[in-house]
């Protein structure tokens, strides 16, 4: 399979037998696919394309899909070892680096990485060029982020041979029968990071931060295009960390407040909002919280620079994506409520500080990786949520559910 190869429209349509609500299944590749991870809007501004990688041809590859035909169009033919994202998806697979990307919104290029370069393939024109080249040693950590204008690329690496030792530790953990977390946690204690950001008109790379002894996973672009979010690891409670261009090549670090607890998940909107979710251990939960479980969760949004806050308690509901809204308008969310009940949901606000839940969605698969979660966002056109759950053929695929009439679309 080679870059260019087309594969015909796939759409097929059905009713959620929970909800009733239209679902179409979008992608049907003989193999796994997933979007690009939600953070980074994978959809381009006139609503045409959805970037997503597939495993159809059982390596990681990036593709187009035309939402309105379901046809779907290659872009990458990379042939990378060990380029799975671990620890939540295996790293010994082959390709290009699974989940490591994002879109640039001006110019619809696609950012990915291949071997030691984070390369660009256009959605319009199938055009791949090298962007920059990973610096010695260093591997693509997390997803990386565009801003909004287009001007330059936020993107995060840690050592290579770190990651292959740590990997190597996770699999004996994990044969001695230690949990994924306990994994995951020990992971996250020796990894460190770096974080750069690219111009994209020079090519320029400016080294933010450098051997962080921290993780950096998750990473947003406000649309200021001067301030750069981050989330810190479990451990050190899930802070926000802002770095800001304060001037011509000065970048200023500051920590977010945490009234609501440690966030996990967050977005950038186009006006101006960063809307989020955020985990409160039990003994911190407001009293209106019962029920069992560890923690429970608050949806909110707040500016860039942590002003304006404000948070509504959805109970306990365990693990929790924060729905991508480019606006903000309209909060939704994927919700792992334990048992058999992991769904997407709409959250209305009301006045006491609470949210009332509509489902949207039957029970998704429960999914032991991150390609199984649904990672949910809103079209531009404001009528469907699309998200990734597990088909009849035992791959994850790409859906859409239509949700109009509670946006207004």
């Amino acid at each position: 399979m080679a870059i260019g190869d087309t594969f015909p429209g796939g759409i097929t349509e059905s009713r959620d037998p929970v909800t009733g609500r239209t679902v179409r299944q979008l992608a049907a590749g003989d193999g796994n696919d997933y979007h690009i991870y939600y953070q980074a809007y994978g959809i381009t501004r006139d609503g045409r394309w959805l970037a997503f990688f597939s495993e159809r041809d059982r390596t990681t590859q990036l593709y187009r899909l035309d939402l309105q035909t379901g046809e779907s169009t290659q872009l990458t033919a990379g042939r990378t070892p060990n380029s799975g994202w671990w620890p939540w998806n295996q790293i010994d697979t082959t390709g290009i680096y699974a989940f490591i990307g994002c879109l640039n919104p001006v110019t619809s290029d696609v950012f990915y990485y291949q071997d030691d370069e984070m390369r660009a393939a256009n959605l319009d024109t199938l055009e791949d060029r090298l962007v920059v080249k990973t610096p010695p040693g260093m591997r693509p950590l997390a997803q990386p982020a565009c801003a909004y204008d287009g001007s330059f690329v936020a993107t995060a690496y840690a050592n290579k041979e770190e990651v292959l030792r740590s990997e190597a530790s996770h699999r004996e953990m994990q044969a001695l029968g230690r949990s994924t977390s306990d994994a995951e946690l020990n992971w996250r204690k020796v990894i460190k990071s770096r974080l750069d950001a690219v111009d994209l008109q020079t090519g320029e790379v400016t080294t933010l931060l450098d051997d962080i002894e921290a993780q950096l996973h998750n990473m947003v672009i406000a649309a200021d295009n001067d301030t750069i979010l981050l989330v810190t690891p479990p451990e050190k409670v899930g802070g926000l960390l802002s770095v800001k261009r304060s001037q011509p090549g000065a970048w200023d670090i500051v920590a977010l407040p945490q009234e609501y607890g440690g966030i996990c998940h967050f977005h950038s909107t186009t006006n101006g909002w960063i809307t989020f979710e955020s985990n409160v251990r039990a003994e911190d939960a407001p009293r209106t919280w019962s029920g069992p479980g560890t923690y429970g969760t608050y949806q909110g949004r707040m500016r860039a620079d942590g002003s304006e806050c404000r948070a509504w308690w959805l109970g306990n509901q365990g693990y929790v994506h924060t729905g991508y809204d480019l606006t903000s308008e309209f909060p939704f969310a994927e919700l792992f409520c334990g048992g058999d009940q992991h769904q997407l949901a709409a959250i209305r606000p009301q006045d006491d500080g609470t949210a009332k839940l509509i489902r949207l969605t039957g029970n998704l698969p429960p999914g032991g990786d991150q390609r199984h979660h649904a990672h949910p966002i809103l079209t531009p056109d404001r009528r469907r949520i699309v998200y990734t759950a597990t088909g009849d053929d035992g791959f994850c695929h790409i859906y859409d559910v239509e949700v109009a009439d509670l946006t207004g679309a």
